[in-house]
């Protein structure tokens, strides 16, 4: 093995840093170890060979997370590697729920400054720290404290349960064209956080709590019902949340409950039976009245050949049939295992799709519009 070792100290002061953490990860193992009153470390464990190893000061340190790589092939001598950590500012603030104004626990604080913040030299390997092992969450009652830089900045919160940022209201200065990322150092993807504040701050001043409100959205209830009108069950459901995903499990009963919904944005929703071969998807409004009724009407089927550029069957390929909902993201049965068709020791496949166009929404009940179990796709 190759071990680490060295001294952790103030960049401006070269004072020793105590309890600093410095990790690294050897496969699937995340080793970790603390620096002494003296800021000295020894991190074992790691093999011969280059590392990205990562300084986190302790909680109630003021100072940037630093990255450093360091290592060489075949060698089990002691690398030397120091880290100097540069001094930051408080940033606090506060997370609650938007419709109930209670304060929202255990959310994931991240910071990034704003792509134009010169004081991002201070600061080396900066970008490259960004989402390395979050370090900062919320309390009990909402507030937290994260470094940051003097100058423009935004603060990043992820949260389960609320809808994701792409879906609300942001500041213009700091959204990039398309309302999809914020303009930092990385670019910050709205989809995968559930709100944003942007902070401008003052060196050496204490800066105003910032407050970033979560938005659970509304929820729908509702239940599927078979070709004959009674109740349907073990049926897969997908976008149930604000991730556009398939359940894993079908549902326990033929109730179920959308949840997130935005009142701004409609949403596309699906439901599959897989053994009946049963679908339906639609586009939902969070204002329908409840509870709905959703009857899943048959499923279409594709059939063909695979060959090769000499017309020659190609045998054992996995095929995934793609499909647009009715709005304009693609999905296709790669996003659900049961619906992937499997190598096969034939040329032909026989994968299910859905029937484009094959639902139209109408108040509480959802009827189907045409027969797409006889359709050629």
């Amino acid at each position: 093995m190759q071990p680490f070792e060295r001294v952790v100290t103030d960049k401006a002061t070269g004072k020793p840093l105590a309890d600093v953490t410095i990790r690294a990860r050897n496969g699937r193992d995340r080793l970790s170890v603390k620096t002494d009153a003296q800021g000295r470390y020894r991190l074992n464990g790691l093999p011969p060979g280059s590392h990205e190893l990562k300084a986190f000061p302790a909680s109630d340190q003021c100072y940037h997370v630093r990255v450093a790589t360091a290592g060489k092939p075949a060698n089990q001598l002691p690398v030397q590697c120091n880290f100097e950590l540069v001094h930051g500012e408080w940033i606090t603030g506060k997370v609650v729920n938007e419709r109930t104004h209670e304060p929202v626990a255990a959310a994931t604080i991240g910071y990034s400054p704003l792509a134009d913040n010169k004081n991002r030299d201070a600061v080396p390997g900066l970008d490259r720290a960004a989402g390395f092992d979050p370090q900062v969450f919320s309390k009990d009652d909402g507030t937290f404290r994260i470094v940051g830089l003097p100058g423009k900045g935004v603060i990043a919160v992820q949260r389960g349960g609320f809808l994701t940022a792409d879906q609300r209201t942001l500041p213009a200065d700091v959204v990039k064209p398309g309302k999809m990322f914020v303009y930092t150092s990385p670019a910050i993807a709205l989809l995968s956080y559930n709100g944003v504040a942007a902070v401008d701050i003052a060196p050496g001043k204490p800066s105003s709590p910032c407050v970033i409100s979560l938005d659970p959205g509304a929820t729908i209830k509702g239940r599927l019902l078979d070709p004959d009108g009674n109740p349907l069950t073990g049926v897969l459901t997908f976008a149930e949340q604000t991730w556009a995903q398939w359940r894993e499990r079908p549902l326990p009963a033929s109730e179920f409950v959308l949840r997130q919904m935005n009142p701004k944005q409609p949403r596309t929703i699906g439901f599959l039976h897989p053994e009946k071969e049963l679908g339906a998807m639609f586009e939902l409004k969070a204002d329908a009245p409840e509870p709905i009724e959703v009857k899943p009407v048959p499923t279409a089927t594709v059939s063909g050949r695979l060959v090769n550029a000499g017309g020659l069957p190609i045998i054992k390929a996995e095929l995934d049939i793609m499909f647009r909902p009715p709005t304009s993201a693609m999905a296709g049965t790669n996003t659900l295992r049961p619906y992937t068709s499997r190598p096969t020791t034939t040329a032909a496949s026989k994968p299910r799709a859905w029937c484009p166009d094959s639902l139209t929404t109408f108040a509480t009940k959802i009827e189907t519009s045409r027969d797409c179990s006889r359709q050629r796709m």
